[in-house]
């Protein structure tokens, strides 16, 4: 949980920067992993790095700018496979390399999202993951 709050901390410092500077600005953040609790539900509790439970692929991302007045939280799945995509997307950059199927930042549905990489480089369906 350490890496909770110093994670915290630095988004924080980031955010005084920014404002501080002025101008307009936009900052995304999302987490290269996730942790999963191991003996979930007793007194020797753990987190650790995994691959084998849906929690572990089940990252923090946001974005935030200047002028957001509104937290708007999209309640869909989306895949860290598409994340050149959304970044494209996020950054307004259009190349016909970077194939747009969804508008990442909506309520769109952007499916499929049910594939994941496991640690051995391999693609492992989401949904069969345990929950």
């Amino acid at each position: 949980m350490k890496s909770i709050t110093v994670t915290d901390k630095l988004l924080g410092q980031i955010h005084y920067m920014a404002e501080r500077e002025g101008g307009d600005w936009s900052m995304m953040y999302f987490s290269d992993h996730e942790l999963s609790y191991i003996i979930k539900g007793t007194a020797s509790a753990y987190l650790t790095h995994g691959d084998k439970t849906r929690e572990n692929y089940e990252v923090p991302f946001f974005t935030v700018d200047k002028n957001q007045t509104d937290s708007v939280i999209i309640p869909l799945q989306r895949s860290s496979l598409r994340f050149l995509e959304a970044f494209s997307q996020w950054m307004k950059i259009r190349d016909p390399e970077i194939v747009q199927r969804c508008e990442m930042f909506s309520a769109e549905d952007c499916s499929p999202v049910d594939q994941v990489i496991n640690f051995h480089g391999q693609l492992t369906n989401y949904d069969e993951l345990t929950p």
